[in-house]
Formats: structure tokens, C-alpha cells, sequence
């Protein structure tokens, strides 16, 4: 009989992941692959970006995350997520502006609802609509890099939070991560993770659009089969 496989590091942590840059998906990868649960929320009618991009970024990028499809910035969708954000422990993001405050999804608004909670808003730093293009402006790996100053940063926010219940807002920039000493910690990665053997990276599938939004509606938010089809009725997921 062969011993169990011993459980992720982060297996206790519920990230949500709300990106459309390479930056916010890599960040989400990192703690997936520590184990952690990693809800992706994706738009009904695309999903992410890199979904309409190479498909083989789109599997580097998301191995082992959940797929839900919803839209957020409707009413309904805005319930379901606020409901996600109660049981989280993170939230990933690299546009907080479809965040929406007037449906109750400011930063005060959550931190208040979930007073634990960790918000990491990603941004390229750079004056730009598309947060995606202007991380492109930085450089191939500008975009994963921040995304690994958003992992570290997140990793001593949860610490704190594990410890005193009190979470916190921060931003990355991916031009002020460009511009850190800090940048060193990516070029020893591998090196540092070959380092840590009892820990175990867990790997997976990248999920299709949605594969995972029935189960995280009843098995998460225990919604009925009835409330999962009229959300669906109404193109909120």
C-alpha cells in the first residue's frame, strides 16, 4: 500500500481570483499550486482573456483552478460573489473598478462584511485601459513577476490575518515590481522550490469555461438546483 500523498501547504486557503491579465491568472497559479482552492470567476460569454489567446498560456496559467462563470456586475452576480467573499480567505484582482461599490462590492463594503479578508488589486502602473496591453508594454515577464510580488505580499497578508482576524487592501504595481531589487527572488524560483521538499506542488487540468459553476454554486453556497437555473435563465452565470 503506498502512503497517502501528503496535503498541499496552503490547502486550507480559498482564493478568489478576479483577472483578465497574465499578472492577477499568475498569482492565482502560485497559490493553486500550493494547494490552496482557487475559485476563477470568469465572464458567461468569453471568459478570460488568454481564452481567445493561445490556449497553451491559458493551461500554464491555470492548472488545478475552479472555473465559475458569473457576471458580477449585475445585481444577482453581485450577491453570489459577495456570498464567495464571506467563506474566502484572498481575493485576487487586476481591475477593481468592475468591483462595483454601488452593488456593494467596494473594498470598505467587503472588508466590512469579511473583516479577514485579504485584497490584492494588481495594476501595471502604467496609464492605460487595458490592464492586459499595458503589462505588455512592460515586457513578456513583467506580467508574471508581479504576479509573484502579489503571491508574497498576499502570503504575510493571510499570516497577519491567521493571527489577529484584521485583513487589509494593497496594490501591486507591475512597474514598481519592474523597478525592485526584489526581482531577484524570480530568478532563484525554481532553484528555491527544488529546496523545499516536504512541500508538495500540486498540479491538474486548466478548467473549461465554467466547469466548476454548478458544483461551487450547491456544494459552496449550497444554492438549490432551482436558484442555479434561474441565474442561468438570466445570464448571470
Amino acid at each position: 500500500m503506498t502512503d497517502p500523498e501528503p496535503p498541499g501547504t496552503l490547502e486550507a486557503l480559498t482564493i478568489v481570483e478576479l483577472s483578465e491579465s497574465v499578472a492577477g491568472a499568475y498569482a492565482g497559479k502560485l497559490f493553486a499550486q500550493f494547494g490552496a482552492r482557487v475559485i476563477k470567476i470568469e465572464s458567461p460569454e468569453k471568459g478570460h482573456e488568454l481564452r481567445s489567446a493561445e490556449n497553451a498560456h491559458l493551461v500554464e496559467l491555470n492548472p488545478g483552478k475552479l472555473s465559475l462563470t458569473l457576471d458580477y456586475g449585475r445585481q444577482a452576480g453581485a450577491e453570489v460573489l459577495s456570498r464567495l467573499l464571506e467563506d474566502a480567505d484572498g481575493l485576487i484582482e487586476d481591475w477593481p473598478s468592475r468591483r462595483a461599490a454601488d452593488l456593494g462590492l467596494g473594498d470598505a463594503e467587503t472588508l466590512l462584511r469579511v473583516p479577514r479578508l485579504v485584497i490584492a488589486g494588481i495594476d501595471s502602473g502604467l496609464d492605460a485601459a487595458q490592464t492586459s496591453e499595458a503589462f505588455e508594454a512592460l515586457g513578456p515577464r513583467a506580467a508574471e513577476k508581479t504576479g509573484l510580488h502579489a503571491f508574497v505580499a498576499m502570503l504575510s497578508a493571510l499570516w497577519y490575518a491567521s493571527q489577529t482576524e484584521h485583513g487589509q487592501v494593497m496594490r501591486v504595481s507591475g512597474l514598481e515590481a519592474l523597478t525592485s531589487t526584489r526581482w531577484a527572488i524570480d530568478d532563484r524560483w525554481h532553484e528555491t522550490r527544488i529546496e523545499m521538499s516536504p512541500t508538495v506542488l500540486t498540479s491538474g487540468q486548466a478548467p473549461a469555461l465554467g466547469e466548476h459553476t454548478d458544483s461551487i454554486l450547491a456544494d459552496i453556497l449550497t444554492l438549490s438546483p432551482s436558484e442555479i437555473e434561474q441565474l442561468r435563465t438570466e445570464h448571470i452565470i
